[in-house]
């Protein structure tokens, strides 16, 4: 899959969570193994332990993902991604 973001681009972020997001959102998260690094995922699928996470470019051999570090705690979710500007809109 093409990642839906690229490097450079900027991402707007709703912090207002109530709730967790639905299957296939775009979240941004705390990581669960470097937790003063926030990272954007989109969200595979909740349970009850918390959410599992991929990377849009999951065919990466060093994509950093729910495959990686296992299930994210609903409590490392930062915010939804709601919306991105394009990084020739950006400058």
């Amino acid at each position: 899959m093409t990642p839906t973001l690229l490097d450079g681009e900027v991402v707007l972020v709703d912090r207002n969570v109530s709730g967790l997001p639905d299957d296939g959102a775009v979240v941004v998260v705390r990581h669960p193994q470097q937790p003063t690094i926030e990272i954007v995922k989109r969200i595979e699928f909740t349970d009850d332990t918390g959410m599992y996470l991929r990377s849009d470019n999951a065919d990466e051999p060093e994509a950093a993902d729910s495959r990686r570090f296992g299930m994210v705690p609903v409590d490392h979710l930062v915010g939804h991604v709601i919306s991105k500007i394009d990084r020739d809109e950006a400058h």
